[in-house]
């Protein structure tokens, strides 16, 4: 019987009694992860070094965006009830073939995560070698600072070559987030509702016109969305989860997402590395952690992409 003819079965009253066991289960199992707590002591040591450094200001705009994510996260369990029942997807690869997954996907990561510094921050962290092969790369691959600038290189790094590594060493599309799904669609309703609803508001009340929000919704496509999402979770966070434990993989996937954007992060204070590195935790790693948790619900891609993009938008 699957999870949907089973669910058909269960009587309103035990289907609460059975939503209130999956609220008790999850949240259970997050509150004794060693992975949660680690992470809330990175986001609380990155809290206090904003407090320390007197920002205030980014402090108070990464809360509304812990609140927010802590709110969809709870809401998206009763939506995916069912995912625990579902197989598993599996991995043919071996463990040496993952760690060597891993060790590409890192190494991705971090030439993107330069790239992205010696844009924001030019004057900052010459390393011989690399960076001219960065500068040579905005010219090659295309600049971020023009429209069309990330239209090449983000496919090209974060989908394109990562994929064409990850196939010939055994990893399978439907390990990558990009099989099947599960309420995928019901998920994106739930987190999308109010970007949408500010995109339609920006609309009507004439922040924006349609063709120059359709343009922004274009750029950060290429910009972030599926791409990201791709690298991030379908390619690093899966590997992660079949070397160790989900929770902890789910955590250091989405420290190095927040990490990851470490360039542009410091650029807006000013240069500041610490509290950009912090910036980095209480903002990027969040989404990212969200991001995750939206992934391993709906075992694909989908929802999270199309979020990604919504959100940065109307962001």
């Amino acid at each position: 019987m699957s999870p949907l003819e089973e669910q058909a079965e269960i009587s309103p009253p035990g289907r609460w009694q059975h939503l209130g066991q999956q609220y008790r289960t999850t949240l259970s199992a997050v509150l004794t992860s060693s992975a949660t707590w680690f992470f809330c002591a990175v986001l609380l040591v990155a809290l206090t070094l904003l407090a320390l450094k007197g920002r205030f200001d980014v402090i108070l705009a990464s809360l509304p965006l812990i609140a927010f994510f802590a709110v969809l996260a709870l809401l998206t369990i009763p939506l995916t009830e069912g995912v625990t029942r579902l197989a598993p997807i599996e991995t043919h690869c071996s463990r040496r073939q993952l760690w060597w997954q891993v060790a590409f996907l890192l190494v991705v990561i971090l030439f993107a995560t330069y790239r992205g510094i010696v844009f924001s921050l030019p004057g900052a962290l010459h390393i011989p070698l690399l960076y001219p092969f960065a500068r040579w790369s905005f010219s090659f691959l295309g600049a971020p600072s023009t429209f069309f600038g990330n239209w090449i290189a983000v496919p090209l790094l974060y989908f394109l070559i990562p994929l064409a590594f990850l196939l010939p060493l055994g990893a399978r599309w439907s390990e990558l987030g990009l099989g099947r799904g599960y309420r995928s669609w019901r998920v994106l309703l739930l987190w999308s509702a109010l970007p949408l609803i500010a995109l339609i508001v920006f609309l009507v009340i004439g922040a924006s016109s349609l063709v120059p929000l359709l343009l922004v919704v274009a750029g950060n496509i290429f910009q972030n969305g599926f791409f990201e999402e791709f690298l991030f979770r379908g390619a690093l966070m899966t590997r992660l989860n079949y070397l160790i434990r989900r929770d902890w993989g789910l955590v250091l996937s989405s420290l190095v997402f927040g990490l990851f954007h470490i360039g542009v992060q410091t650029s807006t204070l000013h240069g500041d590395w610490l509290a950009g590195a912090a910036y980095t935790i209480t903002d990027q790693a969040v989404f990212g952690l969200g991001m995750a948790m939206i992934f391993l619900r709906t075992r694909n891609l989908l929802a999270s992409s199309i979020f990604h993009v919504l959100l940065n938008t109307v962001g």
